[in-house]
């Protein structure tokens, strides 16, 4: 779609001065407690919480950036629980996505491994339709010494 398309405009009758949004749907997707919620929070709240909470059905984050030449981009961060790859909602998260990040444990193999059937699922909620834009994310760095998946297996 075009980015004329994507423009979305914050109000006929608002205040001139107000820029204009790009609105973008990011998805995160992969295993419970691999850290999808850790990324969200850091990346849209600049905090990180130290214990851990499952994360039912989705949750919900936005983050405005201003990219280079002015543009207004706000991104709805869909961070979906781990545990609704089996569920009836998990397609509807999907559908309508700009953009996949596909999150996996680097001390869990079997988190990586899982990928695949979320990749899945994302193809299938998109059927014909071109894909989003789809990227893979190791996470749990600090735990490096742990590590379960090799750097050239990630980047395979």
């Amino acid at each position: 779609s075009t980015m004329a398309e994507l423009r979305t405009q914050l109000g006929e009758e608002d205040d001139e001065d107000e820029p204009e949004y790009l609105q973008y749907k990011v998805i995160l997707l992969g295993d419970g407690a691999v850290g999808k919620t850790s990324l969200a929070t850091r990346f849209c709240e600049d905090h990180f919480a130290k214990q851990y909470k499952q994360t039912i059905g989705l949750d919900f984050f936005v983050k405005r950036v201003v990219l280079p030449g002015d543009v207004h981009v706000c991104l709805q961060i869909w961070d979906i629980g781990g545990q609704s790859i089996g569920g009836k909602m998990v397609s509807n998260y999907i559908h309508g996505s700009n953009a996949v990040v596909l999150c996996y444990d680097i001390t869990n193999y079997e988190s990586f491994q899982h990928l695949e059937d979320w990749l899945f699922l994302v193809k299938r909620t998109f059927g014909e339709s071109p894909l989003p834009y789809v990227a893979l994310m190791g996470n749990k760095h600090d735990l490096a010494h742990m590590r379960a998946v090799k750097v050239d297996k990630h980047t395979q």
